[in-house]
């Protein structure tokens, strides 16, 4: 059987575009031949017409598309790496520590805009704020692999992407779009 294929819309910058995703896998491809759009609601309706014409509806292309986010944290690996000649100076380690300070940020940046989607469930915004979640996470995984974490790092890392990875399920089995 075939992976299945949906499309969403993603913030790039101040504009939005489409991407494709693949269930369960790690990442959307930009689908760059369809341009950028003035706002993700723009995006956001190009993409669900891609996907009636997949014959995927919403919560069908939803399911997808969540899976393949949930894939990203499911699959994130992190090694502990050797401490070289470079990882012990001083101007160093204080630059890494400020870049993991600034992952956990980001990841708790996610979980707000998902606990503030869920208070807002009946509202328009929730759709938004789902997707702010995702833009923060995904600037999250982004910045990971220029890390050099320690092992408690790492073990703070996984309980904050458990954390989210539960705050994302929650939504999607509440029905809140995103």
């Amino acid at each position: 059987m075939h992976p299945r294929i949906a499309f969403t819309a993603e913030f790039w910058n101040s504009r939005a575009v489409v991407c494709r995703v693949v269930e369960n896998r790690i990442g959307a491809s930009v689908m760059q031949e369809f341009g950028l759009f003035d706002t993700w609601t723009e995006a956001n309706q190009f993409a669900n017409k891609l996907n009636e014409g997949l014959g995927l509806g919403q919560e069908e292309a939803r399911e997808i598309v969540t899976a393949a986010q949930l894939a990203v944290i499911d699959h994130l690996s992190v090694a502990v790496r050797k401490d070289s000649f470079w990882d012990r100076a001083p101007v160093i380690s204080r630059a890494n520590s400020l870049q993991v300070r600034f992952l956990f940020a980001h990841l708790q940046l996610a979980r707000t805009f998902c606990q503030l989607a869920r208070c807002n469930e009946a509202d328009s915004r929730s759709a938004s704020l789902v997707g702010r979640a995702m833009q923060a996470l995904d600037s999250a995984l982004a910045f990971l692999p220029r890390l050099r974490v320690r092992q408690a790092e790492i073990e703070e890392l996984h309980m904050q992407f458990e954390s989210l990875k539960a705050e994302l399920r929650g939504l999607m089995l509440s029905g809140i779009e995103m």
